[in-house]
């Protein structure tokens, strides 16, 4: 497996078990989870460039830390996959978000956002983003989105909002 920004934890470990002692060295988001089932269901839906984001670092600077301890080699320029230099992608630097959704009073109210997203995602144009915004990361909407060709970055605002952004994968 060659390790790259969009790798996800959970398959990143299956091959390289030896790399969850630097991912909790280095990760305080990763490492954040003391019990280990937790740490591992959030490993199944993240990829190394969104625990970048969690934990304000760059993906490229966490790929190669994880190429250097499995003898990878490290990327030549690191700064390309991080697309923007705080770590933003490329995609979501460039577009233009279409569509905003603030599902935490939904949520609140009982109302599970997953039918809504959806929809609008299925009406959304190609290179088109859609900006979803949650109390926490919504994992098993991400993984949906996934499924269906969408592509997804995530990062919490100062406030501790978690904004999500959606786009149709290689649009």
């Amino acid at each position: 497996m060659h390790i790259m920004p969009e790798t996800n934890i959970a398959a990143l470990l299956e091959v390289y078990p030896q790399l969850e002692e630097a991912l909790l060295a280095h990760s305080p988001a990763f490492a954040t989870p003391r019990n280990a089932v937790l740490r591992s269901a959030i490993a199944k839906v993240t990829t190394i460039a969104q625990l970048a984001a969690l934990d304000k670092t760059t993906p490229g600077a966490l790929v190669n830390l994880l190429r250097e301890r499995v003898g990878q080699n490290e990327t030549r320029d690191a700064a390309a996959q991080d697309g923007a230099h705080d770590g933003t992608p490329s995609w979501v630097v460039s577009a233009t978000v279409l569509v905003r959704y603030d599902a935490r009073e939904d949520l609140a109210a009982g109302v599970h956002p997953a039918q809504r997203v959806m929809r609008e995602l299925s009406e959304l144009p190609a290179g088109g983003v859609y900006q979803l915004v949650t109390p926490f990361r919504p994992g098993p909407l991400i993984d949906m989105a996934h499924g269906r060709g969408y592509e997804s970055w995530t990062r919490k605002d100062a406030e501790g909002a978690v904004i999500t952004f959606f786009s149709v994968a290689g649009a």
